[in-house]
């Protein structure tokens, strides 16, 4: 997936848990106006401000903002001082550790991506399956495409074609998939 794609992702994620911000998540009347400070200021793309809000939320432990931080991270937002400086994939991987344990599915998903592609930690494909069906378990439209694309990989799942068409149907009706790499990969799961 290219960064812009994943970008757009967060975007709409952004945009979704900023309407539920104090309902679906335990914040408090006064961290939910710093929540939408935080999503203000990413917005403007005044990313060193949106991070130290989001950092202060996530060590209260709030879901979002774990995620969010993770998600800077990745993306290189708010804490390097020039281009050239790395990223820090293991604060990334930190943070949306944070938020995958709470069962948030966007960070599951970006998780099992870190450890598909092994990105800041050791490729792990099966730890990345395991990670794609949690958040597949919770309707992630992402994490059921690359996770059934896992299935029937050496040592990572039986290849239960069944599911993995399933998978694969529900990603490409989405729409949240472009056409045709699910077509592609159905294609390829009967070719198999």
């Amino acid at each position: 997936m290219t960064k812009h794609f994943v970008k757009l992702v967060f975007i709409l994620v952004l945009l979704v848990t900023h309407l539920s911000v104090g309902r679906a998540f335990a914040l408090t009347t006064e961290e939910a106006e710093e929540y939408r400070g935080a999503i203000s200021a990413w917005v403007k793309k005044d990313f060193n401000t949106a991070l130290r809000i989001f950092k202060s939320l996530a060590k209260k432990n709030d879901a979002n903002s774990q995620f969010f931080t993770g998600f800077m991270y990745l993306n290189g937002e708010g804490y390097r001082l020039h281009d050239k400086e790395p990223i820090d994939l293991k604060k990334a991987h930190y943070y949306f550790s944070l938020a995958a344990n709470q069962g948030h599915a966007d960070a599951q998903s970006l998780l099992a991506q870190m450890y598909d592609n092994g990105k800041g930690v050791s490729q792990n494909k099966q730890t990345a399956y395991d990670w794609y069906m949690r958040a597949a378990a919770q309707g992630n439209i992402n994490a059921k495409y690359n996770g059934a694309n896992l299935i029937g990989d050496d040592g990572v799942s039986e290849n239960d074609g069944r599911i993995k068409l399933k998978m694969l149907e529900e990603a490409r009706q989405s729409g949240e998939i472009p056409r045709g790499f699910a077509e592609n990969s159905i294609g390829w799961t009967y070719f198999r």
